[in-house]
């Protein structure tokens, strides 16, 4: 029996001073592809407390301060541009994202499937949990309020006939 499969229990892991990660051991899957980090290597938070946190969280889910920071500064280089964006977030310094860079962070959220910086400026103003909306779920609707519209012109020009009026058409 090797170390990873042994089963813990709630006394070893209160009692022995193990970390979570060892208490509930994970082993990567084959078929997973190598470099994609497991959910014990980057941390989501679920709750944040201000809009520097959720910003920062939302980074790091995104590749972290470099990999954003290069996006939004191409002229610098990426330890540069890492080191802007994290003096951005850092309420000592008096560098700071302007909405354009604030609103590319967050479509870039969403484009990975990352909800915590709408989630948290959605909860801050007051606004029920955000949903994000699917391309196709759109596209759907959209065909479907022009076909309601189609029907809606056709119910009148009916009436219009059965009143003896020409229609415009």
């Amino acid at each position: 029996m090797n170390s990873r499969s042994r089963a813990y229990g709630l006394r070893d892991f209160f009692y022995n001073r193990m970390s979570l990660s060892a208490a509930v051991p994970s082993e990567r899957n084959e078929a997973e592809p190598q470099g994609v980090p497991m959910m014990d290597e980057a941390q989501i938070p679920m709750f944040v407390d201000d809009l520097n946190e959720a910003i920062r969280a939302t980074v790091n889910a995104l590749g972290g301060m470099k990999a954003v920071g290069a996006d939004l500064k191409p002229e610098k280089s990426a330890v540069d541009a890492g080191k802007w964006l994290a003096d951005c977030l850092n309420t000592s310094k008096r560098d700071r994202l302007d909405p354009d860079q604030l609103a590319f962070i967050r479509r870039r959220a969403r484009a990975a499937g990352c909800h915590i910086l709408a989630a948290f400026e959605a909860q801050d103003a007051g606004y029920a949990p955000p949903q994000p909306i699917a391309p196709e779920d759109e596209a759907a609707q959209l065909q479907r309020e022009f076909i309601a519209s189609v029907k809606a012109l056709q119910d009148i020009q009916n009436k219009l006939a059965r009143n003896g009026l020409r229609s415009a058409a």
